[in-house]
């Protein structure tokens, strides 16, 4: 029968064929027909999955039939192609094929929430033609645990009927370039995913709580990891991150309870807010070189974490960007670093010396509280902004004592800050003339403090170093001091009269604030700025002596000043009015004259 055909078949083609042709085709009928070639696959072969079975072979895989279209919706976009989205009046298949066609016109997009909330399917398999996942397009495809869901669960027959059910597997191919935020956020049980080589962000909220998801394999080219994008995937132990990545959101890793390991690229410049917080079961990390700011909270809570490289790159350590490192022995603060923020290493229990360099220009509130195991700390500025309760709770500090006071030093003056008064019921105290700093808060609300001494050589008289002193009614303020920090005499209601040091140049904001008993105010030659509120509320301030060189007045500086008869400025009319004076500065003061050295000012409320 094959050799009859075969022959037909010559006949008919000789006019186009060559004689060699037709023998061939006769030589091809006459040669027995050979058995069906069989190819055995073990159990193991046979259950791999379609991506295995390619790359063991080398051979592309053949993709599974696409689910029939009544499972799905389709809206046509602007360039012809179509979106596709749940026909949630259906049951899905367990293994959802997208088709990657609808009336012969490629599905280019997966709309947004398109199968949010639908527990059907456990795969998806998402076809060449997309190029685009809307944003939570697979929101809550899981059913809701009820650990998270209490409510739901209110009878023990609710408990009992719940079954771990929903999304556990997506494949992608390249063709995906954007896949947009809280895209699978919620799909409880997805456990791999395979991500397209051709993203550039992995979106905000992306994988938030997706919290039986192992690994993460970023793909080349990316180059930011979105906020919370991977928060609450309490299963990952390990994510890799490409050299690509410049930027890693704020909670991009929070609560990623299982990380035990992450290597930041050295192409990344920017840690956001939280972005490891409570990440417990993660023990060391290297900070790449190119990040200059490490964002508040970035590794609160890391409680395993046993050692941090910090480099030289970094300029700020933020806000509770370590506290409750509770595993953490030893930290080198580069000399890099400007500020130490409010309760930056606080509780860090393991910690039992610090040393703050030189370049350290302010400590904040708690930026070392509760450090139990803290005995030494030496600072290496002479004028830092250092909070006095940034040591709260540090009760195995040893500190430096002098007449009442506690210091801290560098190491060659051992009472180059003064800390606090070692009994805030303390009347009267003679800070140590090596003192080249008072801490920020060091009198804070001591009403019994009545006189205080400060001798030349001191530089710096940190933020509301004596606030609500209500008492005090002595201080002679050096003119070695050149900063004087904000509100730092602010509600000291019973002195009389205030000198500005010469080598003052801003006075800064509430400084001098309701101060209500000082009559008289001189303002040195080296005062270029009086901030907002400096002198707000001296209802019996009735002179002020202000410098030739000044050039703004903030706003309420000198507002409530009832009394205020009159302002000697030493330059002409015009040269007062050049001076920049933002609005409100006299507010509720007046009427006062401005003596200028070529005439008066009258100036009305």
């Amino acid at each position: 029968m094959k050799k009859t055909a075969i022959l037909v078949a010559a006949l008919i083609l000789i006019p186009a064929l060559t004689l060699g042709s037709v023998l061939f085709l006769l030589h091809r009928a006459e040669t027995p027909e050979e058995e069906s070639a069989v190819v055995e696959v073990s159990a193991e072969e046979s259950a791999k999955t379609p991506s295995e079975t390619e790359e063991s072979s080398g051979e592309p895989a053949s993709q599974p039939e696409p689910t029939p279209d009544e499972y799905f919706t389709f809206r046509q976009l602007e360039d012809g192609t179509y979106e596709i989205a749940a026909n949630k009046t259906k049951t899905l298949p367990e293994q959802l094929v997208l088709p990657a066609e609808h009336e012969e016109k490629p599905v280019t997009r997966i709309a947004e929430a398109a199968f949010s909330d639908i527990t059907d399917m456990v795969s998806v398999i998402i076809p060449d033609s997309v190029v685009s996942i809307g944003s939570f397009a697979f929101y809550g495809c899981a059913t809701k645990p009820p650990d998270l869901y209490p409510e739901l669960y209110e009878e023990s027959a609710d408990i009992e009927a719940y079954e771990e059910k929903g999304l556990v597997s997506v494949t992608m191919t390249d063709s995906v370039t954007e896949i947009g935020a809280g895209a699978f956020q919620n799909s409880f049980y997805l456990k791999e995913i395979r991500l397209s080589e051709s993203i550039t962000e992995i979106a905000a909220r992306t994988f938030y709580n997706c919290r039986t998801l192992e690994s993460a394999v970023i793909p080349e080219g990316v180059t930011q990891i979105g906020a919370d994008a991977f928060t609450k995937c309490a299963a990952l132990t390990k994510a890799t991150l490409p050299e690509s990545v410049a930027f890693i959101g704020k909670n991009a890793f929070s609560y990623c309870s299982s990380l035990t390991e992450i290597v930041i690229p050295d192409s990344v410049v920017s840690i956001g807010a939280g972005a490891f917080s409570y990440c417990s079961s993660l023990t060391e990390i290297v900070i790449p070189e190119n990040v200059t700011v490490i964002e508040r909270s970035a590794f609160l809570h890391c409680s395993s974490l046993t050692e941090i490289v910090i480099p030289d790159s970094v300029v700020s350590i933020e806000l509770s960007t370590f506290s409750h490192c509770s595993s953490l022995t030893g930290i080198v603060i580069p000399d890099s670093v400007v500020s130490i923020g409010a309760g930056a290493f606080g509780y860090c229990s393991g910690l039992t010396e610090i040393v703050i360099p030189e370049n350290v220009e302010s400590v904040g509130e708690v930026a070392f509280g509760f450090c139990e195991s803290l005995t030494k700390i030496r600072v290496m500025n002479e004028t830092i902004d250092f909070a006095a309760n940034a040591l709260n709770g540090c009760d195995r500090i040893i500190y430096n004592e002098y007449a009442g006071g506690l210091y801290i030093g560098d190491g060659a003056n051992e009472y180059l800050l003064f800390v606090r008064p070692e009994d805030t019921a303390v009347a009267s105290i003679d800070i140590n003339p090596a003192t080249k700093c008072i801490a920020s808060n060091a009198f804070h609300k001591n009403e019994n403090l009545v006189s205080v001494t400060l001798h030349e050589g001191l530089e710096r008289i940190g933020s509301q170093a004596f606030y609500r002193c209500y008492n005090l009614t002595d201080v002679s303020i050096p003119q070695s001091v050149t900063e004087i920090g904000q509100g730092a005499f602010s509600c000291a209601a019973s002195i009389t009269q205030i000198t500005v040091p010469d080598g003052v140049a801003v006075i800064e904001r509430t400084v001098f604030n309701s101060c209500v008993k000082v009559v008289t105010v001189t303002v040195p030659e080296s005062v270029e700025r009086i901030n907002e509120e400096a002198f707000f509320n001296c209802a019996s301030l009735k002179t002020v002596y202000l410098p030739m060189r000044l050039e703004h007045i903030g706003a309420r500086a000198f507002s409530r000043n009832t009394a205020l008869a009159v302002i000697y400025y030493p330059g002409t009319v015009k040269q007062w009015n050049a001076i920049e004076k933002e609005a409100g500065w006299h507010e509720r003061t007046g009427p006062f004259t401005v003596r200028c050295s070529d005439g008066d000012i009258e100036i009305s409320q």
